[in-house]
């Protein structure tokens, strides 16, 4: 049974709008305020032509708000502020189910952490389609023993089987092409360096280096060294991609997802996990599984091939608003406090005073002249639109009647909010708002129409492009980064990165807030650190401001086109003097020693700031998660990415100017590398040399040094060694900054010319007896190879063979060496004199007799070589030489015996019968 899919949270405003005619009162915890918004393009699914490199990562247990802007984790802080985030919401607890989500599309049926003997299943799953579509993919698993480990345990060391997917699936269980991608992560490192990583890589650490068991900085450390190992790999291509992400949130249900390699500001939808996943199966152009073809699941497919977005152009200053009234109410007086402004709901002149010229207080029936007195435009709730019905509320003529009122009464050109949230219960609202913008602009064409929307609430899935663009002449969206808990920022990156994917640059920024249910008023210090957020975020060069409803504290800054109000009477106590109207604006420029070069690379910066209240102070963010408050500071980038540098200026009415982002692009450092043609050889040696130099600054200049006392200034030279030895050659290059880099070494070798001899054992022998041969190589460079001839059409490569001849003759026996280096050379030849085999004819005569009786033996060799030697023995203890002997024997019976050697040193032996002897009779007597 399918397992029930959490959405991201959606909040809706309970307020009645009805009692707001004099006190203006959305709610809302942020929201962002766009002046004249164009369309944002989308971003439709391509077909990838060939397949990315795209690894994922997965850490463990910690919400969106517990790792961004964590000191703890410095590094994967610097990845989210150059690369930009997306809050993702989780699918399920504990871990397993979100696991699976991420690969199948689906938690089946919700399962506890089980391991794979509990239940598996089917599939398919994410890999499955890319073995099919021939996609290269290995996961690679921290502690896992052996790959394809079936066991299915929690262990060794910190391996966690709940936190490898694969395991769970038949589809990768029972395929062991498939089952033996999943390895040990050692193997990760094996690949990188022998360039045969995989197209798609899945990550998944131990316990302790996944923050589930260990420490933040721990995991931080862990994830440093993978990504710069990965990074300097020659399988980090252009549009390479590391998706780095979290398996479920503890603290809150979303997780952070960083994209490394992505452009910062990118337009995508973090939606929940099952986004991510699609986002994956459209960079490999594979099918959509399950939940992840889904329409309100997110995709973060942008993230993954999306070129950068144009940078939008600057920001056009402030329109110029109406002078104030002759006699406004004086600013109260107090001591300077860092952007911190409180106001009443009527203390229009105090607002215009501290730099605001529109305010939210509706009802300009009532409060429309001491706006217009202060030089502030107000803003009127017209209840036109009903977002539970989805249908119009007033009727043209009601619009039009509201409008015209207002014109009456000398109030034109003002702000008129038409209903609330029209995008939240799923209302195609886009039509009428544009009907009713129209109605409007009928009655008073030079009115503003107003909407909010909850699009970027914390949580929510944020649509492709802004589906309510166009429809009004400003369009806002919730954000409520402070509603419970710690700020959760990722609603801002969300924003900036549809305001840059639209290049919109006539943005007003506001940041809200107010107290509903168990949602929290922010800190001033949460309310400000909304700001620099903002500014990290890449939101340079708009207005922002923050308001509330509860007469807190709310800051403010310099060049703001909005105000704020209250909407009740609790008492003021203003405790800043309003800045004057007249103090020139704040201007800001910034400089950079070198935009680009290779690592290390110290940069020197400088701010100049004009106008405005000095003394200032200075807030440089350098995009790696360092920052520096001095005016003309210097830093130094270690690691080859992309970086952006952004400068804020407070003066002493805490007035903020922003300067125009500076871009710095840090290559690799100065690296050599060498390689040669022929690094061996006899006699003399005519190498051939390659130099490749790499990072740096070109261009470059090369010294070879040989290791013979000569050199050369040529990339890629030719060189002779003329004499026997052994050489190192190396190379240094050096770039135009006059940085250098040696080579590795390359080893030469110079060997003598190579002789060989043969021998053998004996050179003249019976058949079929074998001949020992030897071989003795001097000079030359090993190891050798042999080609022995043996002259009766056997051969052998062996160093020293064994040869039996089995026919008699004469055979001449050659040998070739061939050394390493493909030098032939011919030994001695040997001549071996093989002969018949040794025969022997042998008799005795007589064979018998009486005691006393001779015997004569005659022999004769056949085959052999002569001179022959004969040996007999007798068979009585007698022996004799010589081929015809005699021999006399005593009674008995005797078996005498021949040996013959013959002058190859053959042998023969054998019988010649048996000799029979008795005794003479005795004689008779009478």
């Amino acid at each position: 049974m399918e397992g029930s899919q959490r959405q991201g949270p959606r909040h809706f405003r309970s307020l009645s709008f009805a009692l707001l005619t004099s006190r203006f009162g959305s709610a809302g915890v942020g929201l962002i305020l766009l002046a004249m918004l164009v369309s944002a393009p989308g971003h439709p699914a391509r077909a990838a032509t060939t397949a990315p490199h795209v690894m994922i990562v997965l850490m463990e247990n910690n919400s969106y708000e517990a790792i961004v802007g964590n000191s703890q984790l410095p590094y994967i802080n610097s990845l989210v502020n150059q690369y930009g985030s997306v809050s993702t919401t989780d699918l399920s607890h504990p871990s397993l189910p979100n696991y699976l989500g991420l690969t199948s599309g689906s938690i089946w049926n919700d399962p506890p952490d089980t391991t794979p003997q509990d239940q598996t299943y089917a599939g398919p799953q994410f890999t499955d389609e890319l073995a099919s579509a021939g996609i290269s993919w290995k996961a690679y698993m921290e502690d896992l023993p052996v790959p394809c480990d079936l066991i299915d345990s929690f262990s060794p060391g910190n391996y966690d089987v709940n936190h490898d997917p694969f395991m769970y699936f038949d589809s990768v269980r029972n395929n062991p092409a498939q089952c033996n991608r999943v390895v040990p992560f050692p193997q990760l490192a094996s690949d990188l360096a022998g360039g045969t990583t995989p197209s798609f890589v899945w990550v998944t650490p131990n316990l302790i280096n996944d923050m589930h068991d260990g420490t933040y900085t721990q995991a931080d450390g862990w994830t440093k060294n993978l990504f710069t190992q990965v990074i300097g790999s020659s399988w980090w291509t252009p549009g390479a991609r590391i998706i780095l992400t979290w398996d479920e949130g503890t603290q809150s249900e979303q997780v952070l997802t960083v994209v490394v390699g992505s452009a910062h500001g990118t337009q995508a939808i973090g939606g929940n996990e099952y986004g991510t996943l699609r986002g994956l199966e459209e960079a490999y152009s594979v099918g959509l599984l399950q939940h992840s073809a889904d329409s309100n699941v997110g995709d973060i497919f942008p993230l993954l091939t999306g070129a950068p977005p144009p940078s939008p152009s600057p920001s056009p200053s402030p329109v110029a608003s109406p002078s104030p009234s002759p006699n406004p109410t004086p600013a109260p007086a107090g001591a300077a406090t860092r952007g911190i402004y409180r106001f009443d709901s009527t203390d229009f002149a105090v607002m215009r005073a501290a730099g605001f010229n529109a305010a939210t207080d509706g009802g300009v029936q009532s409060l429309g002249d001491a706006e217009a007195a202060a030089g502030i435009t107000g803003m009127v709730w017209v209840g036109a639109y009903d977002n539970s019905t989805c249908v119009q509320t007033m009727s043209d003529a009601e619009i039009a009647q509201t409008v015209t009122a207002n014109v009456s009464a000398g109030h034109v050109g003002l702000r008129y909010q038409i209903g609330d949230e029209p995008t939240a219960n799923g209302c195609t609202a886009a039509p009428v708002y544009t009907h009713i913008t129209q109605v409007v602009h009928s009655a008073d064409p030079t009115a503003k129409t107003w909407v909010a929307d909850d699009q970027f609430q914390v949580g929510n899935p944020v649509l492709a492009g802004v589906p309510m663009n166009g429809t009004v002449d400003i369009l806002a969206f919730d954000v409520y980064p402070c509603q419970s808990g710690p700020c959760d920022y990722s609603a801002i990156d969300s924003a900036v990165q549809q305001i840059h994917a639209a290049n919109v640059t006539n943005w007003e920024f506001i940041i809200q807030d107010f107290s509903s249910g168990s949602w929290r008023w922010p800190t001033p210090a949460e309310v400000q650190a909304q700001f620099s957020h903002w500014q990290d975020a890449g939101a340079i060069g708009y207005s922002v401001f923050a308001w509330d409803y509860q007469a807190q504290l709310v800051t403010a800054q310099s060049g703001n086109v909005a105000a704020l109000q209250t909407i009740n009477a609790l008492a003021v106590n203003p405790t800043l003097p309003s800045p004057s109207p007249t103090t020139p604006l704040l201007v800001v420029t910034n400089s950079a020693s070198i935009t680009s070069g290779p690592s290390p690379l110290t940069i020197t910066f400088a701010a100049s700031a004009s106008g405005g209240a000095g003394p200032y102070s200075y807030r440089w963010t350098f995009g790696d998660g360092q920052s520096a408050s001095s005016q003309n500071p210097s830093h130094t980038y270690t690691i080859n990415a992309q970086y952006t540098v952004n400068l804020v200026v407070t003066d002493a009415n805490q007035a903020l100017g922003n300067a125009t982002a500076i871009v710095i692009t840090v290559t690799p450092a100065l690296s050599a590398s060498a390689s040669v043609l022929n690094a061996a050889g006899d006699g003399s040696l005519a190498a051939v040399f390659t130099g490749s130099p790499a990072g740096g600054a070109g261009p470059y200049t090369f010294v070879w040094s040989f290791g013979d006392a000569q050199s050369s200034t040529a990339q890629s030279p030719s060189h002779t060694y003329g004499a026997v030895g052994a050489y190192t050659a190396d190379l240094t290059v050096t770039d135009s900054r006059g940085v250098s880099a040696t080579s590795n070494a390359l080893a030469i070798t110079v060997s003598a010319m190579p002789a060989a001899t043969a021998a053998a054992n004996v050179t003249a022998l019976d058949a079929p007896e074998a001949v020992g041969f030897t071989s003795a190589v001097t000079g030359g460079t090993a190891p050798f190879g042999y080609q022995w001839i043996f002259g009766d059409g056997s051969a052998s490569i062996a160093q020293d063979p064994s040869h039996a001849y089995a026919t008699a003759g004469t055979y001449t026996v050659g040998l070739t060496v061939t050394d390493a280096v493909g030098t032939s050379f011919v030994a001695n030849s040997l001549t071996i004199s093989v002969h018949p085999s040794l025969g022997v004819v042998a008799s005795a005569t007589p064979t018998s007799g009486l005691a006393r009786v001779k015997v004569t033996f005659v022999a004769a060799a056949i085959g052999g070589l002569g001179p022959f030697t004969y040996s007999w023995s007798f068979g009585d203890g007698a022996t004799g030489t010589g081929p015809n002997v005699a021999h006399t024997y005593e009674a008995g019976t005797y078996q005498p015996t021949l040996t013959v050697h013959d002058a190859a040193g053959g042998s023969w032996q054998g019988s010649v019968g048996t000799i029979t002897v008795v005794k003479h009779s005795p004689k008779r007597t009478a």
